[in-house]
């Protein structure tokens, strides 16, 4: 589940805390890197960086999806489990 997101838009922009931690910049070069799960990654400006409830943080070309719609989610898919034991239960 995705916690925050924020949009690169340059070095000449803000960065929030949690990206400082996780990221680093390399002379000569555009891109933040940044330390993601699968090792380090580029990201150019205009790209989303999201960070989940484990602390890990993601690349993405557009804005990703809030926790609001992951819940949902969670909740349909845990209801429609329930249905199927209810059923499976009652044969």
């Amino acid at each position: 589940m995705i916690k925050k997101s924020w949009k690169f838009e340059g070095f000449t922009s803000e960065m929030p805390e949690w990206i400082q931690e996780k990221t680093s910049k390399q002379i000569k070069n555009s891109s933040l890197w940044v330390h993601t799960q699968q090792g380090k990654k580029p990201a150019k400006i205009g790209q989303w960086i999201s960070i989940n409830l484990r602390g890990q943080l993601n690349i993405h070309d557009e804005k990703p999806d809030n926790i609001a719609k992951e819940l949902i989610t969670g909740v349909a898919f845990t209801l429609l489990m329930a249905a199927v034991l209810v059923i499976m239960l009652a044969i």
